[in-house]
């Protein structure tokens, strides 16, 4: 997928996640979902579906990606990245981020109160301090 595609369906999600969770007056929507073609050089790759939630100070974003076209037929299966944490006034602190596509799938748990961050791939898990304000692939634009 390109990156000119990937990044412009990270804006239209920040967009969003500003739209939601910006210091507008009205009460924002509770949930808000982006559906979008990706596609390179013309040729539609997948069908993405992008998801926002948000209430009590909590967010999820769940993102999946399913390839489609001359893609379909490979073995990736769905691509899906989801992120939770929570909304605090310097924006979205996440807790949870998980990323899998097709069969690969990669974890990590931010814990601030203990200040570790935890990471579990391909069978092994690390832990390592968190160090200043961190993002993960969904709430880093």
């Amino acid at each position: 997928m390109s990156r000119r595609a990937v990044r412009a369906g990270r804006w239209a999600t920040a967009l969003a996640c500003a739209a939601c969770i910006g210091a507008a007056p009205a009460a924002p929507p509770a949930r808000i979902t982006l559906t979008y073609d990706l596609a390179r050089n013309g040729q539609s790759l997948a069908d993405l579906v992008e998801t926002l939630e948000h209430s009590g100070g909590a967010y999820s974003i769940v993102s999946e990606a399913k390839p489609k076209g001359a893609l379909a037929g490979l073995p990736f299966g769905l691509f899906k990245r989801e992120s939770r944490g929570e909304v605090t006034a310097d924006g979205l602190r996440p807790a949870y981020f998980r990323d899998q596509r097709g069969g690969r799938l990669a974890i990590a748990l931010l814990d601030w109160k203990a200040g570790e961050l935890v990471t579990e791939f391909r069978g092994r898990t690390e832990t390592r301090p968190l160090e200043g304000a961190m993002h993960d692939r969904l709430t880093l634009v």
